[in-house]
């Protein structure tokens, strides 16, 4: 099994493989090797042509890769972090409108999140992520990364999540799409919504859970936004939903209050939403459950 970062590593050579024109660019991605070594051995691979180091300047390195893309030719950018996604919020916003016009530009926003236990160190951009026109948001697992990236790379404007506690985690490759939700987990009283870091603190907290006769579903929204309609289906399948994030409440709250649309006159009890540890889902649960 691979960890992370090594899915991430192969899923972009492949790209960068089927793709001649495609390029990869970033402050780090050549020399430094990506955060968390997720692009270790491109450039020696793929040459400096190809895998382009950027200027340590967020809105000069992004309107470089967003000009590249107007061009035609696919890129994606690795920032350094959400403080980066904030500072070029702008851009992003004018590259998600003109993805709807003839111009199509194919750019893959790649970003690390939170800290290498779960805990958030960014500023969180919760906000710019649930509202961007014509922008698709994703968050990756160890387990699905090599499956995200290679459905989305080339493919119209789409900002990865990576957390930084996945990087390094050794996972098989699970086989996901950015327009479906995944199951992770069936269950009857209780339906948490987990992405990232957040996927393995629900699971073991269901675990637990499990021994007080409480059976929770696990859903993995994978998209962010748009999110799946059928996440309002899978909260009404147990009619209560906790929302674990690993990093953005925003983010949580965002999530809650789409898939609500669709299941409110079905809930048994108020949504509630916590952080990315088991202990802060067991709560969150058994509040929701015993409401």
């Amino acid at each position: 099994m691979k960890t992370g970062a090594e899915h991430i590593r192969d899923a972009l050579a492949a790209w960068l493989d089927r793709t001649p024109t495609a390029l990869l660019v970033g402050e780090s991605v050549g020399a430094g090797e990506g955060h968390g070594g997720t692009t270790a051995g491109l450039l020696a691979r793929f040459g400096a042509e190809r895998v382009v180091d950027t200027p340590i300047a967020d809105r000069t390195g992004f309107g470089l890769a967003l000009g590249m893309a107007l061009g035609g030719r696919p890129v994606c950018i690795e920032l350094s972090s959400t403080r980066a996604l904030l500072a070029v919020a702008e851009m992003l916003a004018d590259a998600g409108r003109i993805a709807g016009t003839a111009f199509r530009p194919a750019l893959t926003v790649r970003v690390p999140v939170g800290g290498e236990a779960g805990e958030a160190i960014d500023p969180p951009a919760g906000d710019l992520l649930a509202a961007l026109p014509g922008v698709r948001v994703v968050c990756a697992t160890a387990a699905t990364a090599a499956s995200l990236l290679s459905e989305v790379l080339g493919s119209g404007v789409t900002v990865v999540l990576e957390p930084r506690a996945e990087l390094a985690v050794r996972r098989a490759a699970v086989d996901v799409s950015p327009d479906r939700l995944r199951e992770v987990r069936e269950g009857a009283h209780a339906t948490v919504v987990a992405w990232g870091s957040a996927v393995d603190a629900a699971l073991a907290a269901a675990e637990a859970l499990a021994a007080e006769g409480i059976s929770v579903q696990v859903v993995d929204p994978v998209a962010l936004w748009p999110l799946d309609p059928d996440l309002g289906r899978r909260i009404v399948d147990t009619g209560r939903v906790v929302a674990a994030h690993p990093a953005d409440g925003e983010l949580a709250r965002r999530v809650l209050s789409v898939a609500l649309d669709d299941a409110f006159l079905y809930l048994e009890s108020p949504p509630g939403h916590c952080s990315a540890d088991p202990d802060s889902v067991q709560r969150a649960v058994r509040a929701s459950v015993l409401y």
